[in-house]
């Protein structure tokens, strides 16, 4: 306002004329960063995989002129504060930037020089926290895929999942079906041929990665291993049929149900321990014997060959049985200690055509002892026999 001569807005003279100075510092709105693949997009990377981090608009417009000469920029990995710098050209990623792991990275400005009594590294959310922190992005640095060995196969049960090393954040996974279904524990007793792989899962969130979020497709997946699961023989052998009474002979099997026809496997069977075959044993010769039908793989799985028999004892059904010596065609031939006296041992006992008998078997004789009946005995009992005269 004028004052007589002295026009409005005229300045006092001298030290009276300004007051003091102060200073203060306007941030620039609060950084936005992104991956390569854009802001706010959360992102995965395999073992090796490189990765590009940016800043992203909106930015004021004097933008360049805030970070090359009166703001810093400084990113925050995992909650701890990074040195400040000009963007990438000073920036140095942190030592655990691609270890295995969920990684948060925020971003804000920091004053690069003093202001006034604003100290050069204040950080804008300590003036204003609504223009301070960016926004937080996350990296999820996905372990290298497990290595695992295939287990035993099994018989009518499931098969022991493969060990597989743990691995802290994470839990594992399993497919039996060549990858198609993941699960922490699948469980079949169905027979058949199982290709078997284990992968990493988050076990906690990693920011739009939820729980149990695999790796990418390229680092997901372990190597691939088979196992069997062979079919239980459930049917009993109710009994044996022979060709022949006695002597060599040809069996047939007669079952409590008929053995269920299973794919890739085949119903085979053993003679005393012997070769598995598909048809019965033929020309069985005399003696205690035992029947044992099993299932058998009729094509490889993985490093099981085609032919190889069900594990464990309890997996197939047995039958013993026993075919007897024909004796028809020979006679004893008796050979007494003496041949005259009130009663006489017998020495010795040959036949007339030689016979074979089988171990667990010994011929036993009956007759008469001067008309009075005796027997069965063996050889040791008969020759202990006191004979007396007359005919036997």
């Amino acid at each position: 306002m004028a004052c007589g001569s002295i026009p409005s807005f005229t300045g006092g003279p001298g030290d009276c004329a300004t007051s003091n100075t102060v200073r203060t510092v306007i941030f620039p709105e609060a950084p936005q960063i992104g991956w390569s693949s854009g802001v706010d997009v959360d992102r995965q990377r395999c073992p090796d995989g490189g990765l590009t981090l940016t800043l992203y608009n909106p930015f004021p417009p004097n933008f360049l002129t805030y970070t090359n000469s009166e703001f810093n920029i400084q990113f925050s990995w995992n909650g701890i504060w990074l040195p400040a710098g000009p963007f990438l050209s000073d920036f140095v990623f942190p030592t655990d930037w691609f270890t295995v792991g969920c990684k948060e990275v925020v971003a804000r400005y920091v004053l690069r020089n003093d202001c006034g009594s604003t100290l050069a590294g204040t950080s804008a959310e300590s003036i204003s926290p609504a223009c301070g922190l960016g926004n937080n992005i996350f990296l999820h640095n996905s372990p290298p895929p497990p290595t695992i060995t295939a287990t035993d196969n099994t018989c009518g049960t499931m098969f022991s999942l493969p060990a597989v090393a743990p691995v802290p954040g994470y839990t594992v996974e399993y497919s039996i079906d060549n990858g198609t279904t993941w699960l922490a524990n699948p469980s079949t007793i169905t027979p058949g041929c199982y290709n078997v792989q284990a992968r990493y899962v988050l076990a906690a969130s990693c920011g739009s990665f939820p729980v149990g979020t695999p790796a990418l497709p390229a680092c997901q997946a372990s190597n691939a291993v088979q196992m069997t699961i062979f079919p239980d023989v459930t049917s009993t052998i109710t009994s044996v049929t022979k060709t022949a009474t006695c002597g060599t002979t040809n069996i047939s099997v007669n079952w409590s149900a008929v053995p269920a026809v299973i794919p890739n496997f085949e119903l085979r069977y053993s003679l005393d321990g012997g070769a598995y075959s598909a048809t019965l044993p033929t020309n069985v010769e005399p003696g205690c014997h035992t029947l044992e039908a099993r299932y058998v793989l009729t094509a490889a799985c993985g490093a099981t060959p085609a032919g190889t028999v069900s594990p464990g004892a309890d997996c197939g059904a047995t039958r013993t049985f026993i075919v007897w010596p024909d004796l028809s065609a020979t006679r004893p031939s008796v050979s007494m200690q003496a041949n005259c006296g009130n009663y006489t041992n017998i020495a010795t006992v040959g036949f007339t055509i030689p016979v074979s008998i089988p171990s667990g078997m010994e011929v036993v004789y009956s007759g008469t002892n001067n008309g009075l009946p005796f027997g069965p005995v063996n050889l040791a009992d008969l020759q202990a026999i006191d004979f007396v005269p007359g005919m036997s």
